[in-house]
């Protein structure tokens, strides 16, 4: 890949340009209620050229890296077009280094059976109890690999892993549905998705206590909240609208 990029950077006639490539696989199981709604692994590859030419700006977007020569050309041809001003950038360093994550477990090492049996296990949880009408129980990990070059002669390889679960139960009494809904997923590894069974419970019972919560009468009150839920209160009401 290095060899690639670098060979195609040699032919761009351009002030400046950057190469960004980004590969990558990952796995997912999703339960809705008791069916196994998809399982599966996939994988994805894409890339940018983003080419400075006399000010103007080209840019690329590609799936394939086999055409990369022709890529950067194209960039080049499209700054050329709109560039009629000589444009200084902010010198920076030249970098090369290679970053990656560090996993307790890496979800690559670890079986689609076993990741299948671990959602099953938690969407049974949930199920267990007769008041929850519906589950819904995903698992995804991703392994990926960023590529970074540019013109200067910088190049940076940035490897990440995810790993994450959510869970989601869904409770009913006559005509009142009420859910409830929790989730893990971070850079650290395979086990910090394993033993969730504690949260499978928690959202089984505050799904299932929410059917006799009493309705909370409109007006001004002093609240203690979740960070988590004043996070999300604060995105709708307030980032969206501005």
């Amino acid at each position: 890949m290095e060899k690639l990029i670098k060979n195609a950077l040699k032919s761009a006639k351009a002030d400046h340009m950057e190469i960004r490539i980004n590969e990558g696989r990952g796995t997912g199981v999703a339960y809705v209620g008791k069916e196994l709604e998809s399982i599966g692994e996939s994988s994805i590859m894409g890339g940018s050229v983003r080419a400075l030419v006399n000010g103007g700006w080209g840019f690329v977007a590609f799936n394939d890296i086999e055409n990369l020569p022709r890529y950067v050309n194209m960039a080049c041809e499209q700054a050329m077009l709109v560039g009629d001003k000589d444009v200084s950038l902010a010198e920076t360093g030249v970098i090369n280094d290679v970053v990656k994550t560090q996993v307790d477990l890496d979800p690559a090492d670890v079986s689609l059976i076993d990741k299948h049996d671990l959602c099953q296990k938690y969407n049974n949880i949930i199920l267990s109890s007769k008041k929850v009408q519906t589950s819904s129980v995903r698992y995804a990990d991703s392994h990926s690999t960023l590529y970074f070059a540019n013109l200067e002669g910088s190049f940076i390889v940035c490897e990440n892993i995810f790993c994450g679960v959510s869970v989601m139960a869904m409770a009913k009494d006559g005509m009142d549905v009420q859910q409830a809904y929790d989730s893990i997923g971070d850079l650290r590894g395979y086990k910090k998705v394993e033993n969730f069974e504690a949260s499978c419970e928690d959202v089984t019972k505050r799904a299932v206590d929410l059917l006799s919560a009493k309705p909370v009468e409109g007006g001004k009150y002093t609240v203690i909240v979740d960070p988590k839920l004043c996070g999300v209160f604060t995105h709708e009401a307030i980032g969206h609208l501005s």
